[in-house]
This record gives structure tokens, C-alpha cells and sequence, in this order.
């Protein structure tokens, strides 16, 4: 099911087929806006399309609010929907903490898996 990947220091970013992103973070990153950057750019390389996009949570890491400041100014035209995928108490306080931060208007929502975060993300494609 995963068409294309990328990789750099703080985790992989995968292009499903269904034209979702799923990123999963590696344990203990601290993401910074580089990072973000350089995913943004690895995105726009595959699709000029928006896309939905799912943050895995599976790995504790931390990302910085100056990401959501600095790092997403045009996230609005790269994303249909983001959904967070959380697997514990701490993952949805942490993604709760980061979503507040979020300056775009891309529609955001935390999950507990991922079956549904990927549902919800095709109806977000469809309308």
C-alpha cells in the first residue's frame, strides 16, 4: 500500500496510494523547522495536490511550537485535513498541546487509530 517514501534525521514520510501522507517520527526527535521544511518540499515534489496527512504518534518525540509559528505558513494549500494518530494519554496531550498552536485552518483531529484517522481523511479528500 505505500507507494513512495522519504527519510531524513527525524522520520519517514510515506505517499500512500490513496494520496494520504503518513509521517512517523522517529522516538525522541526533537523536530525542528528544517525539518518540516525539508518534508514540505519532498511533498510538493510528488503532488501539486492537496493531500490529507497523518502524524503517527507511535514514538514519543517532541516538536517545537516554533514549527507552527515559523515552519507552516502555507500549509493551508499542501493539506486537505491532518489527522493525529495517538496511542497513549501522553501522545493526545502532547498532539492537544501542539493542534492549539496550529495557525492554519486545515482541519485537525486526533485519533486512536488508524483505520479511522484514515477514513475520516478520505471524507475530508471528498468534500
Amino acid at each position: 500500500m505505500m507507494a513512495k517514501s522519504f527519510e531524513n534525521a527525524t522520520g519517514t514520510f510515506f505517499l500512500r496510494d490513496d494520496g494520504i501522507i503518513h509521517l512517523k517520527v522517529k522516538e525522541g526527535v526533537d523536530s525542528s523547522v528544517s525539518d518540516v521544511k525539508n518534508y514540505l518540499a519532498q511533498k510538493r515534489r510528488w503532488s501539486k495536490e492537496k493531500l490529507g496527512l497523518i502524524i503517527d504518534r507511535k514514538e514519543a518525540y517532541s516538536a517545537g511550537i516554533d514549527i507552527f509559528r515559523d515552519g507552516l505558513p502555507d500549509i493551508d494549500t499542501e493539506f486537505t485535513a491532518i489527522a493525529y494518530v495517538v496511542y497513549s494519554r501522553f501522545g493526545e496531550i502532547a498532539s492537544e498541546e501542539v493542534i492549539s498552536h496550529q495557525l492554519g485552518t486545515v482541519p485537525t483531529k486526533i485519533f486512536h487509530n488508524l483505520d479511522k484517522a484514515i477514513s475520516w481523511l478520505k471524507k475530508m479528500q471528498s468534500q
